[in-house]
């Protein structure tokens, strides 16, 4: 009777001989994610690097799923995974020009969680964590990104289509000075990582130009300190 008790396995049992036997990396972070307990999934979210760099299907597979229910999650698991996909993009300032592994659909997605995020006047903590990711996203535009190379054009339509109306939104003058100067860092951050070609983006000169005439000295400062470094970047060329 004991040696039959052995050989009957539990639910939770089947779920790891299967795990540990049949799937691969990608497939069991898949499994966890979609079955897993929370402990499993944070774990899969901060090491996203992980999967990513090891399989180009997480593109298609893990990164879309995370990314689609990262907003219904909790202040932890959302801040785990800006966290996690600052690591997935690189070093910003990057350290080499073929870091990065988002391919452009996710990159694309990123951005928009990024900017909500971003722009979350409620939660200080989830607001930190995606305003450090969002240079490395934005500089992410200028370069291959892993599986295909985003255009100039693409490049655009993303900062005419996506940023720049979220930005616009945050710095009318109607908003509350919190979320204007959020959207003016914001401004500032795409200086710096686009360089001197942002100002060809109507939508970017729009915003500087506001910004730059505001009567508080904070809105200008940031434009100020901005502008120096495209300059600095310049005469480095």
């Amino acid at each position: 009777m004991s040696s039959l008790k052995k050989k009957v396995k539990t639910e939770d049992e089947i779920n790891k001989c299967q795990l540990s036997e049949e799937f691969n990396l990608l497939q069991k972070a898949l499994h966890i994610m979609k079955k897993g307990y929370e402990v499993q999934k944070k774990s899969v979210v901060s090491h996203m690097e992980r999967y990513v760099e090891g399989d180009p299907e997480a593109n298609k597979e893990l990164l879309p799923l995370v990314i689609n229910s990262i907003p219904f999650w909790d202040t932890e698991f959302q801040c785990l995974f800006a966290q996690s996909l600052g690591k997935t993009i690189g070093n910003y300032p990057p350290k080499s020009h073929s870091q990065g592994c988002l391919n452009a659909a996710n990159l694309n997605k990123s951005m928009v969680l990024c900017l909500d995020f971003v722009d979350n006047l409620n939660n200080d903590d989830v607001y930190m964590s995606w305003r450090e990711t969002f240079p490395r996203l934005a500089y992410q535009l200028n370069f291959y990104d892993g599986e295909e190379t985003i255009e100039e054009d693409q490049q655009s339509t993303v900062l005419s289509n996506v940023v720049f109306p979220k930005i616009a939104e945050m710095t009318d003058r109607k908003q509350e000075k919190k979320r204007r100067l959020r959207g003016a860092q914001l401004v500032k951050d795409l200086m710096i990582t686009q360089g001197s070609s942002i100002f060809l983006i109507a939508e970017h000169k729009k915003q500087f130009m506001l910004l730059s005439q505001e009567m508080d000295f904070n809105y200008r400062a940031e434009m100020a300190e901005a502008l120096g470094n495209v300059l600095c970047r310049k005469g480095e060329q």
